[in-house]
């Protein structure tokens, strides 16, 4: 544990609430850093110092510069994934797709970040369940 941790101002909780709120709204077709600029008016290096501090606080994950959602949506679709494999061996990535409600361009890291996470593992074009 880090002794130090930013605090944000009042302010820029308020802020973190409405973004942490787009991008729960948005599941994971999510926006961009430069999208959320767009949709929210905030200066962009006031969204990254607030997202930086949410991923910090584990209420946001990141999976690239582009692919960030929240910590909330996550543990949904590992629940939707759970019960996948409860009536199937495999997961494939347009199942995946259907079950996160996105596009490939997202799925295909979103499933790699669940194999970083040990929840699947790559079986050719398919995923299986960590045992």
């Amino acid at each position: 544990e880090p002794s130090f941790s930013i605090t944000l101002s009042n302010e820029d909780q308020n802020m973190q609430g409405s973004v942490l709120n787009t991008l729960n709204e948005e599941g994971f077709s999510s926006s961009s850093l430069d999208q959320l600029v767009e949709k929210t008016g905030y200066p962009k290096d006031t969204l990254m110092r607030i997202l930086k501090v949410a991923e910090q606080e584990g209420k946001l994950l990141r999976i690239d510069k582009n692919l960030m959602f929240t910590q909330q949506n996550f543990i949904n679709l590992k629940k939707k994934v759970f019960r996948h494999f409860t009536s199937s061996e495999m997961l494939s990535v347009p199942e995946f797709k259907e079950l996160a409600q996105t596009s490939r361009k997202y799925a295909v890291p979103l499933l790699e970040y669940f194999d970083k996470q040990k929840i699947t593992y790559r079986d050719g074009d398919c995923r299986r369940l960590v045992k």
